[in-house]
């Protein structure tokens, strides 16, 4: 699994998203848990999360950030029931319950 040059876990997070959109999204992260800084990165149209395999290598390894990039919807080994529903509100609303996922653990106020 190439992921592991780049990031540090890969995980594969069931969500329901809108009306009734279920969907299973692979989300890579590189760095600590506990970084004071988090990047959430979004890919293009024809990508996915290991475009960001370079840069997330490098920050984790030069700096305490933590680089946080997932499969969108009909890309890379995310799994969706509508893949065809590439608009923009589905495709924030996957961001969003994605981000809500991941960083829920690490909440600070």
């Amino acid at each position: 699994t190439l992921w592991k040059t780049y990031f540090d876990e890969a995980r594969d997070i069931p969500l329901r998203v809108g009306t009734p959109q279920e969907a299973t999204f692979r989300v890579l992260i590189a760095g600590p848990e506990d970084a004071e800084t988090s990047f959430f990165m979004l890919h293009g149209a024809g990508h996915s999360a290991m475009t960001f395999a370079l840069v997330a290598r490098y920050m984790a390894a030069h700096a305490r950030v933590r680089v946080v990039a997932y499969d969108m919807r009909a890309h890379g080994y995310t799994a969706a029931a509508d893949e065809r529903d590439l608009s923009s509100a589905t495709l924030v609303a996957d961001a969003l319950a994605v981000a809500d996922a991941v960083f829920a653990r690490t909440q600070r106020v």
